[in-house]
C-alpha cells in the first residue's frame, strides 16, 4: 500500500539509501525534501514496515523522479512497479524526467517498460566514470511550452 510518508518513515528511507547506493541521501538531506513544497514522498507499507518509497518534485509542466528504491528483503516483489504505477497516476497530465546509472540494469528495465526514453547523456555522473541516462516519459496530450520568460509552462493554461 503507497501511504504518504511522516515525519516518522524519514530515518527508514535512510537507512533504505544507505543499503542500496554507495553515496546515499543522508536523512537531512531527505529532511529537507519533505519540507518542500513542491517535493512529495511516499512510502510503500509491506507488513506494516517500510518496504520502499518514492521521492519526486513537482517543475511547471514536469515530474522529476528524484529517487525511488526497494529495502533488500522486499525486492522482486513488485514493489517498485507499484511505485511508479502509482507516480504515473499522480502525475498523469505532465511529462516525466528521471537520471538513472547506466550499469542500473533493474531500474533501466523498469522505466523502459513503463515507457520512459533515453533523451541525454550524463558522463562520468556517478563515481568511477560511470554514465547517467536523462529519461523521459512524455505524456500524451501534453505539449512542451515556453512562455514568455524562456521558461517552460504547463500547456493547458494551467500555469
Amino acid at each position: 500500500m503507497v501511504v504518504e510518508a511522516d515525519i516518522s518513515h524519514l530515518k527508514l528511507i535512510a537507512e533504505i539509501e544507505k543499503e542500496n547506493f554507495q553515496k546515499p541521501w543522508s536523512y537531512n538531506l531527505i529532511y529537507e525534501e519533505f519540507m518542500k513544497q513542491d517535493s512529495a514522498i511516499y512510502v510503500f507499507l509491506e507488513k506494516n514496515q517500510v518496504a520502499g518509497y518514492l521521492i519526486y518534485r513537482w517543475m511547471l509542466d514536469e515530474v522529476e523522479l528524484l529517487n525511488i528504491s526497494v529495502k533488500k528483503d522486499f525486492r522482486r516483489c513488485g514493489i517498485a512497479d507499484k511505485l511508479m504505477e502509482f507516480l504515473l497516476e499522480q502525475s498523469k497530465s505532465c511529462h516525466i524526467f528521471l537520471e538513472v546509472s547506466q550499469d542500473n540494469a533493474p531500474a533501466l528495465n523498469l522505466y523502459k517498460k513503463k515507457g520512459f526514453r533515453k533523451i541525454g547523456l550524463r558522463k562520468n555522473y556517478y563515481s568511477q566514470g560511470i554514465d547517467g541516462f536523462v529519461m523521459k516519459l512524455y505524456v500524451q496530450g501534453v505539449q512542451d511550452v515556453k512562455n514568455e520568460s524562456g521558461c517552460c509552462a504547463r500547456a493547458a493554461g494551467n500555469q
